[in-house]
């Protein structure tokens, strides 16, 4: 997403030096590297956050705890900001004249300003994922035990105070493009001059999208497809529903050997749902790249995610392919150009969608004609050279005032 936005940077004309967070220099992993080059951008790494020292004494740490509970500091809830005077002077180094702080990570590292006109580009507020992962895949038991307790407590006080801290660094910003419908209503109302930006998602699936679908060999059994992080707090969520709801649903409409249920995705799925994937319709295929296969091979691309979340990138890289795509209504609330019957179907819960399914499984033109659909949403919203052109305007913009 980021090197699309980068692209589009360089196409209009701009010089482009990209500043990474991660501590990593780039330049000596190959691919990432070479890309950037490809594109025309420089590349600088910003150093990692050095760890604070802890409290001498019990008691002081103790109270230093408890503090970092009830009110903690903007770098203690994100590292990043620790980063801001190493990438203050980067910025002047560079002889930067404006600047884009892409994702939340850039954002805390930036808020405090860096001396030139800045952009924000903001994904899903932070305490979302931590709400997320408490709900579906906890790393620890609800218990009295001192070590579960404090993680519990540390988890709250972080959702408590995340999200509200990061409108305050937002309001910072000039202008803030929000990676998701809803969320940029909710900056909105909270004072950020936030506006909905769509991700440049490369086009995989390529102008002779059709051909490619066409020539794709077909599976001997209906292939639905479902692609995510297995680690990522929304694809855990949707897991959930597809192993509780969907999976038996489709097991009583389809039969046992009647489809075939491919999940791809780097990591092992959590361990409390291992055993009920274990399903002889079920395809564990781990990390695939690149993906194209599954796309043009797979009859629906299934995205069970039951969350408010903001756009699933997912979604339209299934429709950069002319994939039929079945979704929770949820992700509408990101992506509000989803219609259930013209380019998606859509329902609330894990009966609707096992309809859904088995619906869009039987019928052959319809999938042809949401998959056509969706491809027509695809690029009408989100095309690299349509979306990323909306940043570098909004940059544009900003620099020039």
């Amino acid at each position: 997403m980021a090197l699309t936005v980068i692209a589009g940077f360089v196409d209009a004309g701009h010089r482009v030096t990209t500043f990474t967070l991660s501590g990593d220099d780039l330049s000596e992993r190959k691919e990432p590297a070479a890309r950037l080059r490809e594109l025309g951008s420089g590349l600088r790494p910003i150093s990692l956050p050095v760890p604070k020292p802890t409290a001498g004494s019990r008691g002081r740490a103790r109270a230093a705890f408890m503090r970092q509970i009830l009110w903690p500091l903007d770098d203690e809830l994100f590292p990043p900001t620790d980063q801001a005077e190493e990438l203050r002077a980067a910025f002047a180094e560079e002889r930067v004249d404006a600047g884009i702080a892409f994702g939340n990570e850039a954002i805390m590292a930036s808020s405090r300003g860096l001396g030139v006109p800045l952009v924000a580009i903001a994904g899903d507020p932070p305490g979302l994922s931590r709400r997320l992962r408490m709900k579906y895949a906890p790393a620890a038991p609800w218990s009295w035990r001192p070590e579960h307790f404090v993680y519990r407590l540390t988890q709250m006080s972080y959702w408590l105070h995340a999200d509200r801290r990061l409108l305050s660094m937002l309001r910072r910003f000039p202008s803030v493009g929000v990676l998701g419908a809803q969320h940029a209503r909710w900056a909105k109302t909270h004072g950020v001059s936030a506006w909905h930006a769509r991700a440049p998602v490369a086009d995989l699936g390529g102008p002779n999208w059709r051909e490619r679908r066409a020539a794709s060999p077909r599976p001997p059994s209906p292939t639905i497809l479902m692609i995510g992080h297995l680690r990522g707090a929304t694809t855990i969520a949707g897991l959930h529903l597809f192993a509780e709801s969907i999976l038996p649903g489709l097991t009583e409409r389809l039969g046992e050997n009647g489809f075939e249920a491919r999940i791809v995705g780097g990591y092992e799925p959590p361990s409390n749902l291992r055993e009920k994937l274990g399903h002889p319709a079920v395809r564990l295929l781990g990390q695939i790249s690149p993906p194209d296969n599954e796309f043009l091979s797979a009859d629906v691309m299934l995205v069970p995610t039951p969350v408010k979340i903001g756009q699933r990138t997912r979604i339209l890289t299934a429709m950069s392919f002319g994939c039929c795509v079945v979704a929770h209504s949820a992700n509408r609330l990101g992506i509000p150009e989803l219609a259930d019957g013209e380019n998606t179907l859509l329902a609330d819960d894990g009966p609707g969608l096992v309809d859904a399914l088995v619906r869009a499984l039987r019928d052959d033109d319809l999938r042809a004609r949401l998959g056509t659909g969706g491809r027509r949403t695809y690029e009408s919203t989100s095309i690299p050279e349509r979306a990323a052109a909306r940043v570098v305007k909004a940059l544009e913009e900003v620099a020039r005032r």
